[in-house]
Order: C-alpha cells, then sequence, then structure tokens
C-alpha cells in the first residue's frame, strides 16, 4: 500500500517491480513477495512509468527527471526543466547512452534528450512531447494532433 493513487503503469525488472504514487514516492518492490526495497522520496506526485535501464531508474516528478539507482534507490543525478508552465515529465525512454522525456508544457514544450551518466542535456527539440518510444535510432512521440519522428542526435 502507497497510501495514495498509483497512477502510472509499473517496470519489471530482474524481479523488482519499480511504480510512482500520487504521495511523491517512486517504490521497489520485491515481485515474489511485494515486500519493500526501498522508497525515494521526490518534490512531487509521480505520475509517469518508469524505465529501468544498466541499475538505473528513470522517472519524472514535477519539473524534474530523476536517475535513481535501481539497488539502493539513491540519487545519482535530478535534471530540471526550468520551462515555464511545466509539470509532470512525461514517461521517459532510454536508448544508447540518453534518455528522452517531455514535460507536459502548456505552451513551448519540449522534447530533451539527457545523458544518463552525466544528466546534463545533450540537446532538446521544441515540441510537447508525449511519453517518447526510441526504435533504430529513432524517437518517435505524440504532441496532440501530430505525431514527430526525430532523429536521436535531435534532428
Amino acid at each position: 500500500e502507497t497510501g495514495d493513487l498509483v497512477h502510472s503503469s509499473p517496470a519489471v525488472v530482474d524481479g523488482v517491480v519499480y511504480v510512482g504514487s500520487v504521495d511523491d514516492y517512486l517504490y521497489a518492490l520485491d515481485a515474489a513477495s511485494g515486500n519493500l526495497r526501498w522508497r525515494y522520496k521526490t518534490g512531487g506526485s509521480v505520475w509517469t512509468s518508469p524505465a529501468v535501464a544498466e541499475g538505473v531508474v528513470y522517472f519524472g516528478s514535477d519539473v524534474y527527471l530523476y536517475a535513481v539507482d535501481a539497488d539502493s534507490g539513491e540519487l545519482r543525478w535530478r535534471y530540471e526543466t526550468y520551462e515555464p508552465g511545466g509539470s509532470e515529465s512525461s514517461s521517459p525512454a532510454v536508448a544508447e547512452g540518453v534518455v528522452y522525456f517531455g514535460p507536459y508544457e502548456y505552451l513551448y514544450g519540449y522534447l530533451y534528450a539527457v545523458d544518463t551518466g552525466s544528466g546534463e542535456l545533450r540537446w532538446r527539440y521544441q515540441a510537447d512531447a508525449f511519453p517518447p518510444v526510441v526504435v533504430e535510432g529513432v524517437v518517435y512521440f505524440g504532441s496532440y494532433e501530430y505525431l514527430y519522428a526525430v532523429g536521436a542526435g535531435g534532428r
């Protein structure tokens, strides 16, 4: 029990279920027993589905993208979008050392590409970006009435 709404879809990797809650936590639970392994407190509700890659859990809360160690729950880095009017980040996608996400903006949103190791911005593409998918070097995402296909290098 999280104590509040669980809105995101869980990610299950190596016998651990990762899921966010409106109670401001990301949870790591043992898939077999349901026992809590750890929980990470954020600055806001976790509405997004987490992505797990190479021992790191990526998820959005408020105007931040978080990278948390999958085993310990310790923060590796946090990226702030600084965009006015931004709120919850979309569910992230991870490919080849880059995590892609887009905060739900009301005006002038962006698709962000952030380095998985450093948490530094590689590039951003101007378009409101709902949850992206990366396939063969192309990032696909919806933005209201449009579907975008942007090269993983930002073009």
